[in-house]
């Protein structure tokens, strides 16, 4: 779930199938997890979890390679990951909250944006 929302930024702009632009690489802190408890109830993350991870200020790493690999590592107190796709692949991915979905990643201007199904 926090990998979701770390990755996922507003949504604007045009699609893209280029390399990821320079200000979305590197390492970030989260600065603020306002709607999340409200975003996790909805997709039925369990109240313990929601409290968990609202008090959490996890690190992100987001790297890209020459394939075109796009590899996002977070890490906090409570749960480190790691998670490597191409953009406009569906690929399988396991949730920090333990659902299975199939994800696709796309760049639409100034954002990626993670769609789970």
């Amino acid at each position: 779930m926090i990998y979701a929302l770390l990755a996922t930024l507003l949504v604007v702009g045009v699609h893209c199938d280029g390399p990821l632009p320079d200000y979305m690489l590197g390492n970030f802190i989260l600065e603020t997890s306002e709607g999340f408890n409200d975003y996790m109830y909805e997709v039925g993350v369990s109240y313990l979890t929601r409290k968990i991870a609202c008090g959490l200020y996890p690190t992100a790493k987001n790297e890209q390679d020459d394939s075109g690999d796009i590899t996002l590592s977070t890490a906090s107190t409570f749960k480190s990951g790691s998670l490597t796709f191409q953009l406009n692949t569906p690929f399988e991915e396991t949730t920090a909250d333990g659902r299975s979905v199939t994800t696709t990643a796309t760049l639409r201007g100034n954002e990626l944006i993670k769609n789970q199904a």
